[in-house]
């Protein structure tokens, strides 16, 4: 089963501010995810450990399940 996922309002306030001053790594895969991409597509996209990457935005509310495919 794939997921697309989409950014929260937290993950919105982050990428216009930088309140939460995520990690580098974290803050470039909130960037790209879009509410389009599916989370295979967003892996080929994340360079390091993106399944823990996404979980993490994930579990901190940055990001959230948008869709089932």
């Amino acid at each position: 089963m794939a997921f697309v996922y989409r950014k929260t309002p937290k993950g919105l306030v982050e990428i216009e501010t930088r309140a939460h001053r995520l990690a580098p790594r974290l803050r470039g895969a909130l960037i790209l995810v879009d509410g389009r991409k599916s989370d295979s597509e967003l892996a080929t996209l994340i360079l390091a450990d993106p399944q823990a990457v996404l979980a993490n935005l994930l579990t901190d509310g940055y990001i959230e399940v948008a869709a089932t495919l």
